[in-house]
């Protein structure tokens, strides 16, 4: 196991050989190790290299910005540790931003927190991008979530989010907004070669939530998905085109479909039986000469 990285800075506790207690981190100043707890404002000076005995970095109050400063949090291989790159559990009004985070089982998790900003991260090399987990009323934009072995972004019993303006590459999945989500919103998004879908509304729970003004483009499923759980969705002023199956696929009968654009895709532009058609969608060049099922399509 690589050593992990100097821990000088904290009181440590040992018991029987067994780390007991650490002291967070309260100094914006000190130089940060693997496995800080962040208390106030921090600003990165140096990449950090972790092993596979806790979190990356975790942030320990509200109000918390942390500043990797164009520095790098490596951990030890997404699939050799439960952990985040960073983890803010239970705190409001946190910011993450400026760098990159690859190697971990989540590059930043938010667990039952509120109101934070996750910006301007390259996430890439984790099993998950970047997983809202509980609370909710975050802002995810300007991201760029590329190469991990899941979801580039997810929402799990997370609600009142607003995922914008993300880079999404080369996912197994793209943004998935799942059980006991509502009221988000996914938009501005330009979402490219994600594996099973490009972006999914699905689970029990997930409901009023809105996907709108996408570019999902060659996904090898679904570019956009509803499941049938999923009540009361909008899918509006997408862009989708070359999926492996259907650009918008839609099972949910309480979904609305307004003014999407689906071209190229390898069955149907939208496949959207029973669903309730907002009016103005296109479909263009797909494999299905029906183009589209359940809307109407110019």
């Amino acid at each position: 196991m690589p050593a992990r990285s100097t821990l000088s800075r904290f009181a440590v506790v040992t018991v029987g050989g067994v780390l007991a207690a650490l002291t967070p981190w309260s100094s914006a100043s000190a130089a940060v190790q693997c496995g800080a707890v962040l208390t106030s404002n921090t600003t990165l000076t140096s990449n950090l290299t972790c092993d596979a005995s806790g979190d990356g970095l975790s942030i320990g109050a509200d109000g918390v910005t942390l500043n990797l400063n164009g520095h790098t949090i490596t951990g030890p291989g997404a699939y050799a540790t439960p952990y985040a790159g960073v983890r803010a559990a239970g705190h409001t009004k946190v910011r993450i931003t400026n760098g990159r985070i690859t190697g971990f089982q989540s590059a930043v998790v938010l667990d039952e927190s509120t109101l934070a900003v996750v910006s301007k991260l390259n996430a890439y090399g984790n099993d998950q991008g970047i997983n809202l987990a509980g609370g909710g009323g975050h802002v995810v934009e300007k991201n760029v979530l590329h190469g991990n072995g899941r979801d580039a972004v997810t929402l799990g019993l997370s609600s009142h989010n607003r995922v914008r303006g993300n880079a999404v590459v080369g996912n197994t999945f793209g943004i998935s907004v799942t059980d006991g989500s509502t009221d988000n919103v996914v938009e501005l998004n330009a979402v490219s070669r994600n594996g099973d879908f490009g972006i999914a509304v699905f689970g029990e729970g997930a409901a009023r939530n809105l996907v709108q003004a996408n570019v999902v483009d060659q996904s090898t499923g679904q570019g956009i998905q509803v499941n049938a759980d999923a009540t009361d969705s909008r899918v509006v002023k997408n862009y989708v085109s070359r999926s492996g199956i259907d650009g918008i696929h839609v099972d949910s009968a309480s979904t609305t479909i307004t003014r999407n654009d689906a071209r190229k895709n390898t069955a149907l532009g939208i496949n959207a039986p029973g669903a309730i058609d907002g009016g103005g969608n296109k479909a263009k060049g797909n494999g299905d000469p029906l183009q589209c099922v359940g809307v109407a399509c110019s």
